[in-house]
C-alpha cells in the first residue's frame, strides 16, 4: 500500500522597487542596486506636473563601466512600462527623466517589479502534515 503525500509549494513574489522625488537631481528619479540575478518585468511612472512637451524616461542598467539604456517618450501623466530587462547581481538601475522642452517636471512617482532568478530565490516545499505540525507549535 502506497501512502499519498500532499505537497504545497510556496512561490516567491516579485520585489517592488519604488520611489518618489519632488524634483530630480541631475535628472535622476530612482536608483537601485540588484543583490541577485533576475529580471525587471513591469513598472509605472506618474508625474504630478507633466510638461506639455512631454518627457523622455531613461532606464539605465549600469554593469561595471558599461551602460545599457532604454528610452521611452510620453506626454501622459501615468504610464505603464514593460522593460523586460535581465539584470545580474551588482547591476545598478538608474531611472532618469528629461523634459523635452524648457518646462520642468515634478512630483515623480516610479515603481517597478524585479523577479529574482529561480536559483537565487528560496523555494520551499512542505508536506501538508508538516504545515499542520508547524501551526500547532505556533509558527
Amino acid at each position: 500500500m502506497t501512502k499519498r503525500v500532499k505537497i504545497i509549494t510556496g512561490v516567491i513574489t516579485p520585489f517592488p522597487i519604488s520611489g518618489y522625488v519632488s524634483k530630480t537631481v541631475n535628472k535622476v528619479a530612482l536608483r537601485y542596486m540588484f543583490a541577485a540575478n533576475g529580471k525587471v518585468t513591469i513598472g509605472a511612472a506618474y508625474f504630478e506636473e507633466m510638461p506639455a512637451s512631454g518627457v523622455d524616461i531613461f532606464l539605465n542598467i549600469h554593469r561595471g563601466d558599461d551602460v545599457n539604456s532604454t528610452s521611452i517618450f510620453t506626454k501622459e501623466k501615468f504610464i505603464v512600462i514593460e522593460p523586460d530587462i535581465e539584470v545580474k547581481a551588482g547591476d545598478r538601475l538608474v531611472i532618469s527623466i528629461a523634459p523635452k522642452g524648457a518646462e520642468k517636471v515634478s512630483g515623480i512617482w516610479t515603481s517597478f517589479l524585479w523577479v529574482p532568478t529561480t536559483k537565487d530565490a528560496e523555494i520551499k516545499q512542505f508536506v501538508i502534515s508538516e504545515l499542520e505540525r508547524i501551526e500547532k507549535e505556533g509558527g
